[in-house]
């Protein structure tokens, strides 16, 4: 057996909570031998390596995109904060292990459906504000890819990363049903972990931009969504059956999740061993990484389609201006038109006045 201080460090809720309240470790954490220094490091750049060229190659050289996987990165950690926080608040939760793992996947959802939603509302401003070439970086799939990235990255090295580096010390610890070491196992849940929020980042930006009731320019018509605007920022009705699809999809987002993370339980388990949840949890990621490629072999994100919606922003940009512009020459010319009656008025009844004025004084002799 392990010290209760490890034992409260290998939890695989991710929660400060005791040894006797674990469902884990319950099931006697055992010592092993560390992982030879070629293994721990394979470790690493399996649960990191991935991760970390994608964010260096395609999130870091562009500005928007590096702004948002900080954001995400941040977002997931309030919403892993306020998990905490409610679970010690709430004292008959703390006894509750089988809620351990469904409520910090609700408050991460939560979090995820307000970034998404969030970042939809923000975007029909912004490609206002941009030449419609680069406004089109604001509603591709590479900004969910850059909000996943830093969902990911972040959940990965603050539920992972302790294990890895535990794991390359003198001695490693996990449940005598595994065979795996734990480093190596910890990597490949943190790569894991970090491709599912990937995936799930792409379907959630796409539901909460098919219930919104901005359209950003020409938006695709297609089933669920908004009727198409042709204008920018134009306010729709949202269809019932728009909301409706969209709640049973993130409903399958939520569960998705769970069928992810619900593995890591039953990994101790002699029955199911840690063979088995790495296995559960590769077919979870599988399912919603096609799940995201289904959602991106939409026609809205093809990159013609989107150089069309570029041209229909411009468009309908030039003609909300020259609107504008003829609505305020109508305005010009009607007071130009006003002012000249009201001189012409003028003009008309001032003998009139004069001659009544010059009548008064011999009427009066």
């Amino acid at each position: 057996k392990i010290p209760l201080a490890a034992c409260r460090r290998f939890s695989l809720a991710g929660l400060p909570q005791p040894c006797s309240a674990s469902p884990v470790s319950a099931l006697l954490f055992v010592a092993r031998p560390a992982m030879p220094a070629a293994t721990a490091i394979g470790a690493a750049l399996l649960a990191f390596g991935p991760p970390a060229v994608f964010f260096f190659g395609f999130i870091a050289p562009r500005s928007q995109l590096l702004i948002m996987s900080i954001l995400a990165a941040f977002v997931w950690v309030v919403a892993i904060t306020i998990a905490g926080v409610v679970w010690v608040a709430i004292p008959p939760l703390q006894e509750a292990t089988a809620l351990h793992l469904p409520v910090a996947v609700l408050f991460q959802e939560a979090a995820r459906w307000c970034l998404g939603r969030i970042h939809v509302s923000a975007e029909t401003y912004v490609v206002q504000l941009m030449p419609a070439a680069d406004s089109m970086a604001w509603n591709d799939l590479s900004v969910a890819l850059a909000a996943g990235s830093g969902f990911g990255i972040v959940h990965a090295v603050t539920m992972h990363g302790g294990a890895i580096v535990a794991s390359a010390g003198p001695s490693s610890g996990g449940p005598p049903a595994c065979s795996v070491p734990l480093g190596l196992q910890s990597g490949a849940q943190a790569f894991m972990v970090a491709v599912a929020h990937l995936a799930l980042m792409v379907v959630a930006f796409d539901i909460a931009r098919s219930v919104s009731g901005r359209t950003v320019g020409a938006m695709a018509d297609r089933p669920g969504r908004p009727a198409t605007a042709s204008a920018v920022g134009v306010e729709v009705d949202v269809p019932r059956s728009a909301v409706l699809s969209a709640a049973a999809r993130w409903a399958g987002v939520v569960i998705l999740h769970l069928l992810w993370a619900l593995p890591s339980l039953a990994a101790a388990s002699s029955a199911f061993g840690c063979e088995g949840a790495l296995i559960g949890q590769a077919l979870a990621t599988m399912l919603a990484v096609v799940w995201a490629w289904r959602v991106a072999a939409d026609p809205f994100y093809e990159p013609r389609q989107r150089a069309a919606r570029a041209d229909a922003i411009a468009e309908a940009e030039r003609a909300r201006r020259l609107r504008e512009a003829e609505a305020a020459a109508a305005a010009d010319r009607e007071a130009a038109a006003s002012a000249a009656g009201a001189r012409r008025r003028g003009g008309a009844g001032q003998p009139e006045e004069e001659e009544a004025a010059a009548g008064e004084p011999g009427a009066a002799a």
